[in-house]
């Protein structure tokens, strides 16, 4: 009998499911960007090919400059890209999606080993470099980086906000201001149907995770918001493409779901305050990323933790 120790995240998946898992996921963001083409036109895919450009090339130039075997099949790349890409804004510097994207996927993934390897999402920590770092120097990048990654649905609603059907439809339909890719709720909700009939990603996470961001709107700022709240923020998105990935959440099932428990709870508090508006999704994300090898360590047995069986 082989020996296997227990671990916690971040996790080297199995490579002979990688390809399936990637194209899978490949076909749902080509929705997501189709919508965002439809909604915002050209722009929006010049944007999403820079950001793919970015991604892509640096993976190209570290396994070129460290002689190791190129793994184009996986698509790795490609899909840090797509997700960087989704949770900018329209206006975004052309400059400054290139430069985020090849530190998203350089100096998260790449310089931790590569796909599998990395501890938190690229995309979410490379969209905070593009917001902050970047949005630093306007001067050169353009101006109103930061005010622009912040801007979201949130402005149309508000404690006394009553429901009316033409702005849910507008928050579903994508017919508003925030990231291109994370406006287009109906296109994720239908894509996580087609993920969850493939096996792709697990419902284990999302789950807790719209359980407790829909408990903490309702205690907060009433039923009447909810809705409307469920639609912004980038919540659906990033709970279907990136709250899923399996190399930055649990290994096991009880410690998913708790996994899944701290994004909805990070992203409700996080969106309630308003501070950081587009971004409290991505901000509660990489906490709950964060956070993964503390549940691994908490809710395993005691009796295996640490040790070889």
């Amino acid at each position: 009998m082989s020996k296997m120790k227990i671990t916690s995240a971040p996790f080297d998946r199995a490579s002979s499911s990688v390809f399936s898992m990637q194209m899978d996921m490949l076909f749902a963001l080509t929705l997501i960007i189709v919508g965002s083409c439809f909604v915002y036109g050209a722009q929006a895919l010049i944007l999403y090919l820079f950001a793919v450009f970015g991604s892509f090339f640096i993976e190209f130039l570290w396994n070129g400059l460290g002689k190791n075997q190129w793994k184009i099949y996986d698509a790795s790349s490609i899909i840090t890209g797509i997700l960087f890409a989704s949770l900018l804004p329209i206006h975004t510097p052309t400059l400054a999606v290139i430069l985020g994207a090849m530190f998203a996927n350089g100096c998260i993934k790449v310089l931790f080993g590569g796909i599998g390897k990395n501890f938190v999402n690229p995309a979410a920590m490379g969209v905070l470099v593009v917001s902050y770092v970047l949005g630093s120097l306007s001067t050169y990048m353009g101006s109103g980086i930061t005010q622009n990654m912040l801007q979201s649905p949130f402005v149309l609603v508000t404690e006394n906000t009553p429901f009316t059907w033409h702005i849910f439809y507008n928050l579903l339909l994508g017919n508003v201001q925030g990231s291109i890719g994370g406006v287009m709720v109906a296109l994720s909700l239908v894509s996580v149907l087609y993920l969850l009939l493939r096996k792709t990603v697990s419902w284990r996470a999302m789950v807790p995770a719209i359980v407790t961001y829909a408990l903490i709107i309702v205690i907060w700022k009433g039923v009447v918001c909810l809705p409307y709240y469920l639609c912004a923020a980038n919540f659906i998105f990033i709970m279907v493409f990136m709250l899923t990935d399996p190399s930055t959440s649990p290994n096991s099932a009880v410690s998913t779901m708790f996994f899944g428990g701290v994004y909805g709870i990070m992203s409700g508090i996080l969106v309630c305050v308003g501070t950081l508006e587009n971004l409290s999704c991505v901000v509660a994300l990489l906490v709950a990323n964060i956070c993964v090898p503390l549940l691994e360590k908490a809710l395993y047995p005691k009796q295996a933790r640490g040790k070889i069986v």
